[in-house]
């Protein structure tokens, strides 16, 4: 009778990570659809097909007049921030499969951690890019390296996983 309750115990505990990661999942995927309906609107007004006012987006694209006036080398940077956003989705959802699937400490999980901390520290990087340029000047201030400091924690974090995953393969090799 032990042995079923000490059974069951892990069979809980994966089923509330696959409900966790089933729900993180569709917000993720409904975080898509909302970037993808907005890039579409901003290419849209872009092309003349609908009008919208800037002043709807973030800065620096709240900046200018009408989503016309914006640069190409800003419109640019846009563009690959969202598409460093798509592919850190698109390897969340992956990772997150993995969770679901009860794998933990695999490196295919690591891999897909370090890359999602290459994203942030990237987007940082572009997004300082795009400051600069519509601003025409570089403005760094303390708040500014807390996504940069994000994306390195999340960087050591895989790291430390790999460690430790090491540590669990040559334990199960020792006799």
């Amino acid at each position: 009778m032990n042995a079923n309750v000490f059974s069951q115990k892990p069979n809980a505990r994966l089923k509330r990570i696959k409900i966790v990661s089933r729900i993180v999942r569709i917000l993720v995927g409904l975080a898509v659809v909302s970037v993808v309906a907005v890039i579409s609107i901003c290419l849209s007004d872009i092309i003349g097909w609908t009008h919208i006012s800037p002043n709807v987006l973030s800065p620096p694209f709240s900046k200018y007049s009408s989503l016309r006036a914006i640069p190409v080398s800003i419109l640019i940077l846009g563009f690959v921030r969202a598409g460093l956003f798509f592919a850190g989705a698109f390897l969340l959802n992956k990772l997150l499969r993995f969770f679901a699937n009860g794998n933990f400490f695999t490196t295919e999980n690591i891999t897909c951690i370090k890359w999602l901390g290459g994203l942030v520290m990237s987007d940082w990087l572009v997004a300082k890019f795009l400051d600069t340029i519509a601003s025409r000047g570089l403005v760094i201030g303390l708040h500014d390296f807390a996504k940069l400091a994000i994306g390195f924690l999340i960087i050591l974090i895989a790291w430390i996983m790999d460690e430790g995953r090491k540590i669990q393969e040559e334990q199960e090799l020792t006799v």
